[in-house]
């Protein structure tokens, strides 16, 4: 059982870990819809459906996503994008 790091659940890191996109594992974990979270960020649909699969996120949408679901910015990336910006 992972515990919380950093102020991320567990839940959400092990989704992470088991290779699901960061902005779906926080998504999921605060039980929102794909559409509620494109409409509160202001990103198309279609382009967050794209970053849950993948996508690189620009920095803006990243942001716009991180104050959506309440976390740091740095969290939406994925672990080998946070490695390659250290």
């Amino acid at each position: 059982m992972i515990e919380e790091f950093d102020g991320i659940p567990a839940i959400v890191q092990e989704a992470v870990a088991s290779g699901m996109s960061p902005v779906r594992a926080f998504r999921q974990a605060e039980g929102r819809s794909a559409h509620d979270v494109a409409v509160a960020s202001g990103i198309d649909l279609e382009r967050l459906t794209g970053i849950e699969n993948g996508d690189e996120a620009s920095d803006t949408e990243r942001a716009a996503l991180a104050q959506t679901l309440s976390v740091k910015s740095a969290w939406l990336c994925r672990p080998k994008e946070a490695s390659a910006a250290a």
